[in-house]
């Protein structure tokens, strides 16, 4: 057949008028339900906007921006956030290079909207007076968020022109990233540019991005442990998961956060002794927030794993038999892969349900962002402001939360081309 005669495929053309009649007025039906979701639509946000240009008192998000982002956190180890700022900006800026190098318009947008937050005044600033525990390091936020732009944009160079090597590096960096945080965050001895920074003075986004990070890295490898578990043929182990999973899963998350703070320190000995050395043990109140968190969530994270693991075919476990793979070689190289892959959109969205249920540690005396909004409507300067408050606040939850549906879709890509 000579292709170089066939003719192209006949093609529609595309216009406004048509693609409305398509979608929007195919039928008198479709047209009236058109028209009155128009009408609708209108009559809610021709409101909310004029309220919010010309009624809307936004001085209280302005003069408070630094509480909403870190609390209390001491201004002189400010600088410690805006390094993990730093460092997060050079690993995100690596891995959107390879895994999202097609949404450059979306990362540019991200880069803009930050360093338009760099000319709020009061913006995590440091005033050009005080010194920085010595460090003499003085710098407006704006200059910070110029440099966080700048290693964004960096990393995502670098996974441009070597992208082999940054796929090593990206990895070990994710993992590393969060231990190393924590440390610049709380500190390592009682002076110096590392000086403790007690738990008491966190608040804000800080906190809130701080459990976050640790309910979804301790409770993911804990809810693969309990999925496998629950299918083990040990009869103590499987009945111990299943529990344990039951149990956790049949109270509120609140609850887990008031035993935590109120019923585990109850079980803690009054002084513990090693020879010479006698001490009573405490746990932050923090870190217990933390455990109620993660251990809350690995319940959950183990269904959603079993979920993916009982879609496997029978015959990816009777091919790893065929090869002479062990039980742990078939689990991590055939198994786990596979079924992971399956629940990456019930993961994320776990993920983000766990971002959003951090306000609970609000009832816990925590000052999360949440927390930290109810703070701001008490000061007397602000008050009649909470419409203001918790519509900022409720922007910086579904940000966040767009953006790791966003990362969920694109990893689901490789996923639905390779069923094709």
């Amino acid at each position: 057949m000579n292709t170089s005669a066939a003719l192209p495929p006949l093609t529609e053309r595309i216009s406004i008028l048509r693609w409305l009649r398509q979608n929007l007025f195919r039928s008198v039906a479709d047209g009236a339900v058109t028209v009155l979701g128009i009408v609708l639509l209108l009559s809610l946000v021709i409101p909310i906007v004029t309220w919010a240009l010309t009624e809307a008192r936004w001085q209280v998000v302005i003069e408070n921006i630094r509480l909403f982002a870190i609390g209390q956190y001491p201004i002189e180890y400010v600088w410690r956030v805006w390094v993990c700022v730093l460092l997060l900006a050079l690993i995100c800026g690596v891995s959107w290079g390879l895994w999202l190098f097609r949404q450059r318009a979306v990362g540019a947008a991200i880069l803009t909207a930050f360093l338009l937050l760099g000319l709020l005044p009061g913006a995590l600033s440091i005033p050009a007076t005080e010194k920085v525990a010595g460090f003499g390091l003085m710098l407006p936020s704006l200059a910070w968020l110029v440099a966080m732009s700048t290693l964004g944009a960096l990393g995502y160079a670098i996974a441009a022109r070597a992208p082999a090597r940054a796929r090593k590096l990206v990895g070990p960096a994710w993992i590393l990233y969060l231990p190393v945080c924590f440390v610049l965050v709380a500190g390592l001895g009682p002076d110096g540019l590392l000086a403790t920074v007690g738990s008491n003075l966190w608040g804000g986004l800080l906190l809130t991005l701080l459990i976050t990070a640790v309910g979804i890295v301790a409770s993911f490898p804990l809810g693969v442990l309990l999925a496998l578990g629950r299918r083990s043929k040990l009869p103590v182990v499987k009945a111990f998961c299943i529990g344990y999973i039951e149990l956790i899963r049949g109270v509120p998350l609140i609850t887990i956060l008031f035993m935590a703070q109120l019923i585990l320190p109850l079980f803690l000995p009054d002084r513990v002794t090693f020879g010479p050395i006698s001490f009573r043990p405490e746990i932050d109140r923090v870190i217990r927030a933390m455990a109620g968190v993660s251990l809350f969530s690995a319940a959950y994270m183990a269904e959603n794993v079993r979920g993916g693991l009982q879609n496997i075919p029978r015959g990816q476990f009777e091919a790893a038999d065929a090869l002479g793979l062990t039980a742990t070689q078939k689990m991590t190289l055939i198994v786990l892969p596979q079924a992971l892959r399956m629940v990456v959109p019930i993961l994320v969205g776990q993920f983000i349900g766990l971002f959003k249920d951090t306000s609970l540690v609000t009832i816990v005396s925590l000052l999360d962002l949440l927390g930290i909004g109810n703070t701001v409507l008490a000061q007397p300067k602000f008050i009649g402001t909470q419409r203001e408050v918790y519509l900022f606040v409720a922007a910086i939850y579904w940000i966040f939360s767009y953006v790791m549906g966003a990362i969920s879709r694109r990893l689901e890509l490789p996923q639905s081309a390779s069923r094709r």
